[in-house]
């Protein structure tokens, strides 16, 4: 008998102590995360420990969902895991970046009324005359008004100002005097009666919301990578930052992308990293909000406009601009709004004079390739292209026809080439799932650029934009940073090849999360092109967009077609010879 209790005593010790060991393992496997690491291609990395960003919320696992690694051949799984939980992502040099003013404003408390907010129905705009003569430059006060009627005394305001007049529409400079007014400067391009607008875009406490969301999660939506090896498919979650959720070994896929792009390690012997074929984006994460965030950010439209100023302009004398065609290029780096003007919706520069004609058009394009490399929004600089130059052959290439596949366009009698490719990753597969290699670093191409004996003339286009809307800002500035180096190889090799940096456009609609579809991030991505690859303002041209759109007051993250062809007019004013 003593013999019998004896031995259930240990039976129950070791059952204790094994199940004691899984609870251990549990627990290190949800609270370890990645600290930053030299990136090595197609390595796997364990996950020592450190200490969590915010510890009283610890991310599951997938054993949390009952679901093993080599089981997830499903998206759904990942979508109710980020649906479900806020997860807070770690890393050192995300977490050390702050914009200008960022600090300060995170550090204020949380918003307790609306009626805190601007409100566009009590802030009022002002003018010193309301007669103005053509060509003069107009100063505008605006002085915001929170809800109760109360004069605010802070600035942080993404306000924006426009001036239209008949079949005209022009935007403006606004300066922020840190204490609740604003100076604004347009200018009176036309006669007649005309009218002052002004938007408060984002409020300083949106602001608060939108940066600290991206600093806590800072992806906002996650991609799913498929490993395929024979018939057998694995997914995992993807971002470009190496602390992926519910993985403890990830795949990196620096080398491959020329800037960090990680994927959670399939737990299977069955695939390995370099497996990795298709990409698909999920929905959209869970962010810490509270209700009356979440009702802050609701609105769709940005468009909070206040009550408009009317103005007179009368005729002044004209001012002789410099041609387009000799503009210099560190000029475009330095310019400041308004940059121009719609006149029945085609747009005039304010710096410069020129039109693209037809006949212009023709002399420009002979012997020339022009190759852009972007996103969507550059694919429709590529179908403009096509719809000036009556284009219609266009080939794709190695693969199927797909929005997301490289292709070019010829014109055999101009001996003209317009092509487009879209850049590395990040890149946000989100209508349809995509192959890994139809996305290409911008290093890669602009490397890979080959000025063809036949060709006089080679433009290029480089844009980065709205597919870093979903991560954290510090990731944009990287991106940026890593164009130095091919723009610098591309220069040396050719040195008469012409560079454009397109700049962000502003849009005030928004899908249903206007959190992530958010264009003040716009504002701060050209600040970042601007400062980091000023050292390229005299081989290379900034093609400043903002302006434009606030101008136009464009609505769409992809713009009508009537505005892009604008887009490529200016662009070629610039490019192409008188």
């Amino acid at each position: 008998m003593a013999l019998t209790k004896k031995l259930v005593l240990i039976c129950c010790l070791i059952i204790a102590t094994v199940f004691g060991l899984k609870i251990m393992h549990t627990i290190k496997y949800q609270i370890n995360m990645r600290p930053n690491i030299e990136p090595i291609p197609f390595y796997s990395q364990n996950t020592p420990k450190r200490k969590l960003m915010f510890p009283e919320r610890q991310s599951p696992s997938l054993e949390d969902y009952n679901m093993k690694h080599d089981d997830v051949r499903s998206e759904d799984i990942f979508n109710k895991f980020l649906s479900e939980n806020v997860v807070y992502v770690k890393d050192t040099t995300a977490d050390d970046y702050f914009i200008e003013g960022e600090k300060e404003l995170l550090e204020e408390g949380e918003i307790k009324d609306l009626r805190d907010l601007p409100s566009s129905n009590y802030s009022i705009i002002s003018t010193k005359n309301t007669v103005f003569n053509q060509y003069e430059a107009v100063t505008v006060k605006i002085q915001l008004y929170n809800g109760f009627g109360q004069l605010l005394k802070r600035g942080g305001d993404d306000v924006r100002v426009w001036i239209t007049g008949e079949n005209f529409q022009a935007g403006g400079e606004v300066y922020d005097l840190h204490n609740g007014t604003y100076v604004a400067e347009v200018k009176a391009f036309w006669t007649g009666k005309s009218k002052i607008h002004v938007s408060i875009a984002y409020s300083r406490e949106e602001l608060r919301i939108l940066l600290r969301t991206r600093r806590e999660s800072k992806v906002l939506r996650y991609s799913v990578g498929r490993f395929l090896r024979g018939g057998d498919t694995f997914m995992t979650l993807c971002s470009p930052f190496h602390d992926i959720p519910l993985y403890p070994r990830v795949c990196n896929f620096t080398n491959f992308n020329l800037n960090p792009y990680y994927c959670g390690q399939p737990n299977s012997p069955k695939v390995a990293c370099s497996d990795l074929r298709i990409l698909h984006t999920i929905n959209y994460s869970k962010q810490r909000m509270n209700n009356l965030e979440s009702k802050i950010l609701s609105r769709q439209n940005r468009v909070n406009e206040l009550k408009s100023k009317s103005i007179t302009i009368n005729i002044g004398t004209v001012v002789n601009l410099p041609y387009c065609s000799s503009y210099k290029s560190r000029f475009t780096w330095t310019n400041t709004a308004p940059l121009g003007y719609f006149n029945n919706n085609t747009w005039h520069p304010s710096f410069c004079q020129g039109q693209i004609t037809r006949q212009r058009l023709s002399r420009c394009i002979r012997d020339l390739h022009v190759y852009l490399v972007g996103d969507s929004t550059v694919r429709q600089i590529f179908q403009s292209f096509l719809r000036l130059t009556k284009c219609t052959n266009t080939t794709f290439i190695g693969n199927r026809p797909h929005d997301r596949v490289q292709r070019y366009c010829d014109v055999h009698d101009s001996n003209f080439r317009v092509e487009y490719g879209i850049h590395g990753l990040p890149y946000s597969m989100v209508r349809t799932p995509d192959l890994l290699n139809n996305t290409k670093a911008i290093g890669f191409h602009l490397d890979g650029l080959q000025w063809s004996q036949n060709k006089d003339k080679m433009f290029v286009m480089v844009h980065l934009y709205a597919h870093f809307l979903f991560f954290h800002t510090s990731l944009f500035e990287a991106r940026v940073r890593s164009l130095k180096v091919p723009l610098t190889r591309l220069l040396n090799r050719y040195p008469k090849i012409k560079i454009f940096i397109k700049g962000p456009h502003a849009f005030t609609g928004a899908d249903f999360k206007p959190i992530v579809k958010s264009d003040y991030f716009g504002k701060v991505y050209r600040s970042i092109l601007l400062k980091e690859l000023f050292e390229f303002r005299d081989r290379v041209y900034y093609l400043d967009y903002w302006d434009m759109s606030v101008s136009s007051g464009n609505r769409l993250l992809h713009p009508v077609n009537s505005f892009v062809d604008e887009m490529v007019k200016f662009f070629l004013n610039l490019a192409c010879d008188k």
